[in-house]
């Protein structure tokens, strides 16, 4: 896929291919910002997350309740993971936890697909 520079192509982590996801289609899908850069510990995970999504007041602070969460959704939404990288060395367990996760809630959700960007545009 060539990019003329007026696209932006993303890498699909769950599949060889690529999304294109040009300016316009951003507005026909919920499309959700997580930024991870430089968190530390899980509290500074699921602040992100809380910020990121819509969570319920009784949301757990656990990887299962995010599942719960992501799994329920039921109108197109796009989620854009940035900043995994550069996530503090003690969180990269539970970055490659969080990955696993997402790739389970693609498969599961048809609604849902989770798109690793190097930087928010």
């Amino acid at each position: 896929m060539k990019n003329n520079g007026d696209d932006n192509i993303y890498e699909n982590p769950f599949d060889e291919s690529f999304y294109m996801i040009p300016e316009e289609t951003d507005t026909a899908h919920s499309v959700i910002l997580l930024n991870l850069s430089g968190i530390s510990s899980k509290n500074e995970f699921y602040e992100r997350v809380r910020e990121a999504i819509e969570v319920p007041d009784y949301f757990g602070d656990n990887l299962d309740a995010l599942y719960d969460i992501l799994t329920e959704i039921s109108s197109e939404t796009i989620i854009k993971v940035t900043g995994m990288d550069s996530t503090a060395p003690e969180m990269e367990s539970y970055m490659k936890k969080f990955r696993e996760l997402c790739e389970d809630i693609c498969g599961e959700n048809e609604f849902v697909k989770i798109i690793y960007v190097d930087n928010v545009l």
